[in-house]
């Protein structure tokens, strides 16, 4: 199947992701906090991420910027959720996950709030 599929590698995932209305979005581990690129990378690609993953993803990243997959529990409920998302919808799904990266919680998931994060703990260390 996967030679039939000829799968090439993706030079740049954010431009892959971004010609899409959704991106599938499941973690590795389901673990409470953990919260990797995945759907950050979603949101700056202006997609709506499908999220599977921390449990408590709600108390990290806003639920109306995200589909979480938790709420369904069957495909058939998810593809009849999202067919139902209109344009107007979506766009507001896309501009809130936007939003958030703006904002100060959503800029730690950028690679300078991180940096910026990380700096600061190093110090906080040294001086202390």
């Amino acid at each position: 199947i996967l030679k039939k599929l000829n799968p090439k590698p993706c030079d740049d995932k954010i431009k892959t992701i971004s010609g899409y209305k959704f991106a599938i979005c499941f973690e590795n581990v389901a673990y409470p906090g953990y919260i990797p690129e995945k759907i950050i990378d979603c949101f700056t690609a202006g997609v709506i991420p499908i999220y599977l993953g921390a449990p408590n993803i709600s108390e990290f990243i806003p639920p109306k910027t995200f589909v979480n997959m938790r709420n369904f529990d069957s495909w058939q409920k998810l593809d009849k959720y999202l067919r139902q998302i209109n344009q107007a919808e979506a766009q507001k799904i896309i501009a809130a996950g936007r939003n958030f990266l703006k904002s100060n919680k959503g800029e730690l998931y950028s690679f300078e709030g991180f940096a910026n994060f990380v700096a600061k703990l190093i110090l906080k260390l040294v001086h202390s």
